[in-house]
């Protein structure tokens, strides 16, 4: 049976994927080779604001939201008004 992996796509040379799916690609390819995975731990943001937002484009997880039926609030049911 064959390992599915899920990865998306970040940009032409990037992807994400789950870190257990990571962990399962190393704990395979560990079999037949040596495998030695590098991690950037900084504290600072490895992604710009603009590759987020590119990153919130494509990943789809927003895409309910053009769906009409979740126009559900109108602005007559705003309590506070800013």
């Amino acid at each position: 049976m064959p390992m599915k992996i899920h990865t998306q796509s970040f940009d032409e040379k990037h992807v994400i994927i789950a870190s257990e799916d990571l962990q399962a690609l190393v704990e395979a390819a560990s079999k037949t080779v040596d495998v030695e995975v590098e991690s950037d731990s900084s504290d600072e943001m490895p992604f710009s604001v603009d590759d987020l937002m590119r990153l919130s484009e494509r990943g789809g997880s927003l895409d309910f939201l053009l769906d009409e039926r979740e126009d559900i609030y109108t602005v007559d049911d705003l309590k506070v008004r800013y």
